[in-house]
């Protein structure tokens, strides 16, 4: 492309420079002043240049993908009844869990639990919060969000003590 731009330059400036040479009929004057060959072609490399500056600088711009902030789906668990859910990998520092759980006739009480596969402490102690509870009413599904912070990086699965169904979804920060 640059080249195109400097062959064509190089063109104009040899018609220009080739029609200030050649013996002109008289033309009578008048009141403006006309351009000569070297202003012209002056003025022409001076908007090739921004043009080429506006395609450097703004090009780029536009073809930079915009970072997306927010959750992406990592993996959607489902199952009935107590149970420790397949491994999966978080990359993330922070996570989001979304629990649903099914009705039931005379309400119900779930927990769901992040467990580390990698056997890391701060996951295991009591202090920390690492799941949600969800009670739910009789005749209504239960439902739950948490977001846990500061993980390490690992393989981790979801522990669920429940006696009716349920469905966890985890979202990873990006």
């Amino acid at each position: 492309m640059k080249k195109i731009i400097l062959i064509g330059i190089l063109v104009l400036v040899l018609v220009l420079v080739g029609c200030e040479t050649t013996p002109t009929p008289e033309v009578t004057k008048t009141s403006e002043p006309t351009k000569s060959a070297e202003q012209a072609v002056d003025e022409y490399l001076e908007n090739i240049e921004d043009k080429i500056v506006e395609d450097i600088i703004e090009e780029p711009k536009q073809n930079v993908p915009k970072k997306e902030e927010g959750y992406k789906e990592l993996i959607t668990l489902k199952g009935k009844g107590n149970s420790d859910t397949e491994s999966f990998e978080i990359t993330s520092s922070k996570v989001k869990i979304v629990a649903r759980t099914d009705s039931s006739v005379v309400g119900s009480y779930s927990s769901i639990e992040l467990q580390s596969e990698d056997g890391d402490d701060m996951l295991n102690t009591e202090l920390f919060i690492k799941g949600l509870r969800i009670s739910g009413e009789a005749g209504k599904e239960g439902y739950g969000e948490t977001i846990l912070r500061d993980l390490p990086d690992g393989k981790y699965y979801i522990s669920v003590i429940s006696g009716i169904g349920w469905e966890v979804t985890i979202y990873e920060y990006i």
